[in-house]
This record gives structure tokens, sequence and C-alpha cells, in this order.
């Protein structure tokens, strides 16, 4: 049967090229872009790599502090002496007042270290913040970032180990000067010898290469130190906010809940800093804070942001799928219109109506698939292109994934605009179409 379909489709395609070649295009061109889409997304919202824990990482970038006038009430007793009125303070009250002065930031490492040591709703805890560094080579001058870190680091982010190790607990408490570097550095600094062990200078000071990690496709930091190398002050400061990132590993959705009750609970423990009385932490998933930086929002803002991101890309994804969808739609009723005297013979022969709908469905599905391959072999070429051109920092691929569900938006497609005309012409009276 399925060769009976094959045959009759081919014939079909070929009898008229322009009608085929119009459905090709549109959803070939669909597909493309879907596939692209797919591909961003991918690099966007993927798991690979570092991010193998994405959404089970609860992050703390944004903690807020809030200072408020206050408003001092006096009670007066009043007595008339000397014919004049003499007041004398009886008390006084201390209110708040109107105004309120805030400051919003990262939160400092005193703060890490007083309130979220032990936390007993994270599996595992790491901070980190980052510097850029200019060094130096015979070719010029190299500007990279340096992620400041602990052991823990590597737990949270397990970037791919290529050469060496990881820096470890004893590295981060004895201050040594060890650095662990991505292979694109260690091509820049080093070129093709041999990497760890050597030295690379950096801040007018000499650090030992002790591990080399594969790039990752979103490109952030060229290398790794402990965050005791950093300046005293920025260790030593007492003010709450700093310029830190706190990342927080849970094991589910529940845990998140917790994890974000439990931070809610220690703002009240904070104790005020000079006029500053009240706290506040804004931990997110990675979902609320991809939408908060999207929209542009604040992190306290980052449930709406994600509801208002999930919205707009809905309705973006229905009106880009429904276009070339009623488009493909159109086309096809009339292809299938353009043959129904062969309908009528056919049913004249006694063909029945199940058979004749299998086979205009088939070949629309068909006909998708065949776009979708297009499709798929166009994609590479243009991530491929896209990636040369270096358009973009981060690296887009077409893994098996991406391929996957690019041919089963292909098949959905076919099914969609093949399904009402296969109906429609299936149903076709026999009379009508012989007279056609």
């Amino acid at each position: 049967m399925i060769k009976h379909y094959l045959k009759n489709a081919i014939s079909a395609f070929a009898k008229n090229k322009f009608v085929t070649f119009i459905n090709v295009f549109g959803v070939s061109f669909t597909l493309i872009v879907v596939t692209l889409l797919f591909s961003f997304f991918d690099l966007e919202w993927g798991t690979s790599g570092p991010n193998e824990h994405r959404y089970d990482i609860v992050q703390l970038s944004s903690m807020e502090m809030i200072a408020y006038s206050y408003d001092t009430i006096y009670h007066l007793d009043s007595s008339f002496v000397d014919d004049a009125w003499v007041y004398d303070t009886v008390d006084y009250d201390v209110q708040k007042g109107d105004g309120v002065s805030n400051s919003t930031s990262q939160v400092s490492y005193t703060t890490i270290k007083k309130y979220l040591s032990n936390l007993k709703e994270a599996k595992e805890k790491t901070f980190f913040t980052s510097n850029a560094s200019n060094i130096f080579l015979p070719s010029g001058k190299l500007s990279i970032s340096t992620n400041y870190t602990d052991e823990h680091y590597w737990n949270l982010y397990p970037y791919q180990i290529l050469e060496g190790r990881y820096f470890n607990e004893s590295d981060v408490q004895n201050n040594k000067p060890v650095m662990v570097i991505t292979e694109k550095l260690a091509k820049k600094y080093f070129g093709k010898k041999q990497v760890v062990g050597q030295v690379l200078e950096m801040g007018q000071k000499k650090w030992q290469v002790i591990g080399v990690v594969k790039n990752p496709r979103e490109y952030e930091f060229d290398c790794f130190v402990p965050y005791t190398h950093l300046a005293p002050h920025e260790l030593n400061d007492e003010q709450p906010l700093g310029r830190f990132v706190v990342s927080f590993l849970t094991e589910d959705k529940v845990q998140v809940k917790r994890l974000k009750a439990e931070l809610e609970a220690l703002e009240k423990t904070i104790a005020p800093y000079e006029d500053y009385t009240d706290f506040f932490f804004y931990p997110t998933t990675f979902r609320e804070g991809y939408a908060a930086h999207l929209l542009v929002a604040n992190s306290k803002d980052a449930k709406k942001s994600l509801r208002k991101m999930r919205f707009r890309f809905s309705l973006f994804g229905f009106f880009f799928l429904l276009l070339p969808i009623l488009n493909m739609l159109n086309i096809n009723l009339s292809r299938v219109f353009e043959r129904r005297s062969e309908i009528g013979i056919r049913k004249a022969f006694g063909a029945e109506t199940k058979d004749i709908f299998l086979q205009f469905l088939f070949e629309s599905v068909l006909l998708s698939l065949v776009a979708g391959l297009l499709a798929m072999v166009a994609s590479y070429f243009i991530i491929h292109l896209v990636n040369h051109s270096e358009i973009l920092d981060n690296k887009l691929i077409l893994n098996s994934g991406i391929v996957l569900y690019g041919m089963l938006a292909a098949i959905v497609f076919g099914f969609l605009f093949g399904v009402l005309p296969a109906t429609t012409i299936s149903k076709l009276n026999i009379v009508k179409a012989l007279k056609n």
C-alpha cells in the first residue's frame, strides 16, 4: 500500500512542478527559521557542558537594603506662669516616616560568610565574582575575564576537564597561585605547547596552570582562580552589599520553594548597617533570571517577567506557525481540487474514501519531509557561516536533538496543512467530480 501511495505521489508532484516547488520552498523556509530558533534556544536554554545543573540551580545575584526616615514626636505639658505659657517635655516617640532610600546590588563576602554558609535547603553552594584583566603576548594585548570562586564551583558548573585538574580546597585555603584556563586561552597564550605546569603572567603575578577545560558554548570566563586572591578589602568589607553571585544546588521544584522561604526568613536576621534596617534577597531560578534579563526587569520582578516572556513567546510562536500553515493550506486546497476528475474516476472504479484520504495526506507529509531534509541541510550551512563570521559571541550547533525536532515539525506541518484538503477531496461527490 505504501509503495502504491508513493508511486501516485511522485506522479502527482511531477505533473505540477511549479506548485510542488512552491510547497517545498515555503515549508523549507519556515523550517529553516524554526531550526535556527531551536539552535538558539538550545544555546540559551540547553544543559550541555557546565550547564548540566542549570535547572536545579537557584542563583542569588541581587539583594536590596532599605533605610527609612524617622520622625520624632514630642509630648509636651504646659502651664501658665507669670502671665506666660511654660512647656515641659514629658516624653517623645520615634515613628517611621515617609522618606525611604534603598540600595540594590550583589552580595558581599561578609554576607555570604555570616548568613549564607549553612542553608538547610541547599545541597551545595558556590559563590563567584569576576574581573577583567589584560595579559600581554608578543602579538599584543589580550583582554580576558577571570572568575574568582571556591572549590565547590566545579560541582555546580561541571566544565569538561581536558588536561590536568580543577583547583581544590587545599589550593583555596592555602592561597596558592593556581589557575584553570579554557582551551581558547591555552591556544592563544601557549600555542600548541604542553599547558599544565606552565606559568601565565596576569596582574603582576605569576600563575601556575593546573588544568585546561573545554570551551563552553556560552562564553563567559577565560580562566578560574581561587577567590582568596581577591583584594583584602573585598573579603573584609563589612557592608552587606558587594559583587558576589551565590549559586545554590537543589533537587527539585519543592526544594526550590523551601530554599526561597529559608532565604526570606534569613532576611530578618541581618543586622542593621548604618541607616539600613530592612534587607531583601531576590533569588531566581534560571528561567526567572533569563526572563528578567531579557525584559530588562529587576530580579524582584523575575516571576512577573517569566509570565510575560512565556506569553509573548507563545503569541509569537502561534502567529509565526499560523501564517505559513494557512498559506500552505490554501495552496494544497488548490492543488487537490485540480485533481477532482482523477478522484471521480478512482471512486467510479471502487476506490474507498479512506484510501483517497490517506493518499492525499501521505502526499502532504511526504512533501513536508522532503522540505524538512532540505531545510536541515540548508540550516547546517547557515549555522556554519554564522559561526565562521563570529557575529555571535557564542556558537550555534545543529545537534541530533535539533534535527529530530526539526523533522517532527516537518511531519506536523505536513499533517496540519494536509488533513483538511485530504478530508475535503475524499468526500467529493462522484458525479460532480466526473462532470469536472
